[in-house]
């Protein structure tokens, strides 16, 4: 599903895969995205901002996924991800506001982070690193 994320409609994408595997995709594309969007701070950008807005535009999409017809199992995957979604929005402003504009900033460090990496998800948090199990 990480993989793939990029090369298709998120739309599309979001449906295609077993729950589980979308959830904790989304968590690794949302680390990636914060991330990037901080290497983008250092060169004098406003990544953070700009993510969010995409973020924001992002979760408008799946609420309008709901509001059209779709299998039970696909509906409690799109709540799941909103509700994910909302909080990982959440995060972002709260990273914002404090300025956060590196890597290695507490703000963010504080923060559970999703990594691919050597073929499986690492869960990371301030220096603790565990692999990712359901």
């Amino acid at each position: 599903a990480i993989s793939s994320f990029s090369e298709e409609d998120r739309s599309q994408w979001l449906l295609k895969y077993p729950g589980q595997a979308i959830l904790v995709a989304s968590q690794v594309i949302w680390t990636k995205s914060i991330v990037k969007a901080m290497m983008e701070i250092n060169s004098k950008r406003d990544g953070l901002k700009h993510y969010l807005e995409a973020l924001n535009e992002q979760i408008h999409e799946t609420v309008e996924m709901l509001r059209t017809p779709l299998s039970e199992i696909d509906r409690l995957t799109l709540e799941a991800l909103i509700v994910s979604d909302v909080h990982g929005r959440d995060v972002l402003e709260e990273l914002i506001r404090c300025g956060t504009s590196d890597v290695t900033d507490f703000d963010w460090t504080g923060k559970m982070r999703y990594y691919w990496e050597d073929g499986m998800v690492k869960v990371r948090m301030v220096n603790a690193t565990v692999n990712y199990a359901y």
